[in-house]
């Protein structure tokens, strides 16, 4: 949830709340269609109703609730003013560019190549980023070729049909990094809508080992 903007002139301090989900919410609700209802149909209106509705709660999506006071002598021009601003309100607290939420979990990676040339092994981290966009780094896991992040990242997405995600392995010491192979996922080819998907990638650009990928869109 978010709460803003601020005011000095409403209680309780702020005009409005919006909320979203990070994850699928669980939508409760009755439905009742009629004794001469025909086999099946209630069970097939039932998925298609919290489909629909679990996607639109799912973050960037989101619900504002203004919270400010209502007028208490409205006059046309006083409402005019309080809708352009509800307007404005609603604008800010929102992503107007981003279509959906791409989660990503950074599992593992196996067999990479060791570039630590004083008889010990590379200290390894991750970064994913979606076209220079919203760039995430992992922890360094020190002394290891087979490091486990198990680490998840939330990544807004402008266009799932053309954005790919991007993941860089890098060896962290203490002259800087080098690079240990790098990779690339085309978002609309590996993430159906709401599936989780687990993917295994080659490290490509002179890098040796896979990483493996927890994907949900």
């Amino acid at each position: 949830a978010v709460i803003g903007p601020l005011s000095s002139e409403n209680r309780p301090c702020f005009d409005a709340i919006s909320v979203s989900f990070l994850q699928r919410p669980k939508i409760d609700y009755s439905l009742v269609i009629g004794k001469a209802g025909i086999p099946g149909l209630e069970t097939l209106i039932d998925g298609i109703i919290k489909e629909q509705v679990s996607v639109l709660l799912l973050w960037p999506k989101k619900i504002v609730i203004p919270l400010f006071d209502p007028l208490k002598e409205p006059t046309q021009e006083r409402v005019a003013a309080k809708q352009k601003y509800l307007n404005e309100m609603i604008t800010s607290l929102t992503d107007a560019s981003a279509q959906g939420v791409l989660t990503v979990t950074v599992l593992n990676c196996r067999h990479l190549q060791n570039l630590d040339r004083l008889g010990g092994k590379s200290d390894p981290f991750v970064k994913v980023y979606l076209n220079d966009r919203g760039v995430q780094h992992t922890k360094t896991v020190g002394n290891s070729l087979n490091p486990v992040f198990e680490q998840t990242f939330d990544l807004l997405v402008d266009d799932v049909s053309s954005q790919t995600l991007y993941f860089d392995v890098f060896d962290q010491n203490l002259a800087g990094t080098r690079c240990m192979g790098s990779g690339q996922l085309s978002i609309a080819r590996v993430c159906p809508p709401l599936q989780r998907k687990s993917v295994l990638v080659p490290l490509e650009n002179g890098g040796e080992g896979t990483i493996e990928l927890g994907l949900l869109y």
